[in-house]
């Protein structure tokens, strides 16, 4: 046998609005949320992190590692994640079990052979991320109301000095970037 409970609808707002326990200034704007992404932006909820497999356990072209010499550009290796290289020197970019706690993969860049370019600022070698611009549509970038953003990572190197990282933005018309540098303090261990 089959029973079913019809019951009226109602507006789930206004049972919530006639509770008796206070739900403060921000329950109350929660309350007044239109969608669900209004409701999400307030309590700042979701997925902070833009970069996705930045600890590079996707791996649907099952890479291992790749000997780059001269020049090649964007070659992918893990998902998400390429290679551009300009000096005519030999690397091996490979895929380690050597991690920092909390992750279990890196990424390796090995130097086989030495550049001997007369190397200059137009020379690079770089792992890169290319965010998709649906992703950083909520930044505002372009606009007033523009937010910021932090990029953290970690990073481990056999030689102590100053490397770089940075952000490159291709919008229609215009290259913008900002690169900024950062100090390896120790060699082998992960900063």
């Amino acid at each position: 046998m089959t029973v079913r409970v019809n019951k009226d609808s109602f507006n789930l707002r206004e049972k919530l609005s006639e509770l008796e326990r206070p739900i403060g200034l921000k329950g109350s704007e929660l309350m007044k949320s239109e969608t669900a992404q209004d409701a999400r932006d307030l309590v700042s909820a979701g997925r902070k992190n833009i970069i996705i497999n930045g600890a590079m356990e996707i791996n649907q072209r099952e890479f291992v590692s790749r000997v780059y010499t001269n020049a090649s550009n964007g070659v992918y290796n893990v998902d998400r994640f390429a290679v551009d290289w300009s000096l005519n020197g030999q690397i091996t970019v490979s895929l380690e079990n050597d991690a920092p706690t909390g992750f279990n993969k890196s990424i390796k860049f090995t130097v086989n052979t030495a550049s001997t370019d007369n190397l200059s600022q137009s020379e690079y070698n770089t792992l890169k991320y290319n965010v998709e611009s649906f992703d950083t549509n909520h930044l505002a970038y372009g606009t007033s109301d523009a937010k910021p953003i932090t990029l953290s990572f970690w990073v481990k190197a056999n030689h102590v000095g100053k490397y770089s990282a940075g952000f490159r933005s291709y919008a229609v018309g215009q290259v913008r970037g900002n690169h900024q540098s950062y100090t390896i303090n120790s060699p082998n261990v992960w900063e």
